[in-house]
């Protein structure tokens, strides 16, 4: 049984474009009368590394009140079951382990591609928008990417162009070097990313929405690429979010 769980997201700001979802986010949470932790609001972006530099400095500084984590996006994630359930099967299914949401593409480093088990199920691939775990092991693997060596975005040396460190590829490198136990959700048990995906492969009947391919229901829906447009305001409609 897992003690406790905190969520926690990174947002710079509150977004105002159309296809961006912070305040769903947050609804759906709230739905389970749960509220995230929101780091970095107001302050400044240094791109997507900011991501993991706040984290690691909020674990770094004992600010988590809970055993184990739950980290993800705030602009295209919804929750549509209990950040406790959802981790108390992480931690049922995976252990220990740091467990990350799984997508269809190896983005950015599709160079990496072949150290990612074919599991049978298109959805192979790390994707950084969702991942849960015990808090050490957050902190340790945070540590060993270190970020401090990485920078913020900035421009290269000869002032030619731009140098942009992005945290999934951290999370890809961290992944295969295994500096401590991580895993990809490829059955998508706990979390389904949407880009690439198509209607057809989700059974919406139900009060819950099953993957028809891997036989699962996710607790988190993560409306990552093209799916804002495609699938988000069907699955939408469904929890009465819209």
């Amino acid at each position: 049984m897992v003690k406790s769980v905190q969520v926690v997201s990174v947002s710079s700001r509150v977004p105002t474009e159309p296809y961006y979802r912070f305040s769903t986010y947050l609804e759906s949470l709230k739905r389970f009368q749960f509220k995230p932790v929101i780091l970095g609001m107001n302050e400044p972006w240094g791109g997507l590394i900011t991501k993991p530099n706040l984290l690691r400095n909020w674990l770094r500084a004992g600010k988590n009140k809970a055993d184990r984590i739950i980290v993800c996006d705030a602009w295209d994630i919804v929750f549509c079951e209990h950040p406790q359930s959802i981790d108390e099967r992480a931690a049922s299914l995976y252990g220990d382990a740091i467990v990350f949401n799984a997508e269809k593409a190896c983005w950015p480093r599709t160079d990496l591609a072949d150290h990612f088990p074919d599991t049978g199920s298109p959805w192979r691939f790390l994707n950084n928008g969702f991942f849960c775990g015990p808090a050490e092991k957050m902190l340790a693997c945070l540590e060993w990417q270190n970020l401090d060596a990485l920078g913020f975005d900035r421009r290269n040396a000869d002032d030619t162009g731009w140098i942009y460190p992005d945290d999934q590829e951290q999370g890809q490198i961290a992944y295969i070097a295994q500096p401590v136990d991580m895993v990809v959700d490829t059955a998508c048990e706990l979390a389904q990313c949407l880009s690439a995906s198509f209607v057809k492969e989700f059974d919406t009947r139900g009060e819950r929405i099953r993957n028809r391919i891997t036989g699962t229901t996710p607790g988190v829906f993560h409306f990552n690429g093209g799916s804002k447009d495609k699938l988000m305001p069907k699955f939408l409609k469904k929890w009465g979010l819209s």
